[in-house]
């Protein structure tokens, strides 16, 4: 391991079981949306606000 990898290594954020959980639970929850493809009802701008969402919920914790 290099001294770029160790950089990069510091860097990683270690998710908590609690962070790991919500992460799986919300990603559960909107599978279908987010593995849609577009429609008149799928828009990347809904996708990425899901994704919003759902980094927001686990940077809450």
């Amino acid at each position: 391991m290099g001294i770029e990898d160790s950089n990069i290594l510091s860097q990683c954020h270690l998710w908590s079981k609690k962070e790991i959980y919500i992460f799986v639970e919300l990603v559960i929850e909107t599978k279908n949306l987010l593995e849609e493809k577009h429609g008149p009802l799928m828009t990347e701008e809904n996708k990425r606000k899901k994704w919003q969402e759902t980094v927001a919920a686990i940077n809450a914790c």
